[in-house]
């Protein structure tokens, strides 16, 4: 009977336990484009949540190179998806995959009075684009061979327009930074990137819709991560129905 005893108070004390953990910190690595969307999304999962999130935003190649390395987010979340696929194929992720938003490209200006495609290669214009190894450096290079391709512009569109790249930054919040501060004339960011800065000092050049990049957000959780259910949870939240509105509002693509 004593043993009895003694075995159910283990019991309790066990399940009380296991009641009682201390309340959880998420490690989320995420691309740099994706700042003010998450930023929001998790202000409003963390409002109903005794869990905490924490987030480290660098350009998507940057993050998969440092969990290739050693370092061990929960969550990688990818403005990329040759990145996202380089981290599956070294088998660092499990196998479900997020589709959370779709993205495309836009390019900013601080003048007025550049407006078209022409306007960026002429002699006295500048510009910022990211690093070919980063994803908005590898969409710019896309989209230039797009317009070669279209018969109303130079079939060397994208010498000239390489002519004038001053400047090419590791993440695209840095090539938007280089725009804003008027240190450079142009930039090649995301769609999001220009509705996070519209103002009277930021304009978008016209694009036709045709040449234009559509770029996917993915998300998958480490394979070395203890918080499986609660990147589960998280993830699930984020790419449900009722946080579409989030991302429409920060100028994301998603589906109906």
């Amino acid at each position: 009977m004593k043993y009895i005893y003694m075995l159910l108070l283990v019991v309790i004390f066990s399940l009380g336990t296991a009641c009682n953990k201390p309340p959880t910190t998420l490690k989320i690595y995420a691309a740099s484009s994706l700042m003010n969307v998450l930023n929001e999304l998790t202000e409003n999962y963390e409002n109903n949540s005794p869990h905490t999130i924490l987030i480290s935003f660098a350009g998507s190649s940057t993050l998969r190179q440092q969990i290739e390395y050693g370092a061990n987010p929960d969550i990688f979340i990818s403005a990329d998806q040759i990145q996202f696929q380089k981290a599956q194929g070294l088998n660092l992720l499990d196998k479900q995959v997020y589709k959370l938003a779709d993205n495309k490209l836009a390019i900013i200006t601080n003048n007025p009075d550049i407006k078209t495609l022409n306007d960026i290669i002429q002699n006295d214009i500048s510009i910022a684009v990211g690093m070919n190894e980063v994803p908005i450096g590898n969409y710019t290079n896309q989209l230039l061979n797009n317009i070669n391709k279209e018969i109303q512009y130079v079939n060397n569109y994208s010498d000239l327009f390489n002519k004038n790249v001053v400047s090419k930054e590791r993440n695209v919040k840095m090539v938007v930074s280089k725009v804003l501060l008027k240190e450079i004339d142009v930039g090649v960011v995301y769609q999001t990137d220009f509705e996070a800065v519209i103002n009277n000092q930021m304009y978008k050049i016209n694009m036709p819709e045709n040449i234009n990049i559509i770029t996917s957000i993915y998300a998958g959780i480490l394979e070395q991560s203890l918080n499986r259910s609660f990147s589960n949870e998280f993830l699930d939240y984020i790419s449900s129905n009722d946080t579409k509105h989030i991302w429409l509002k920060h100028g994301f693509i998603t589906e109906d």
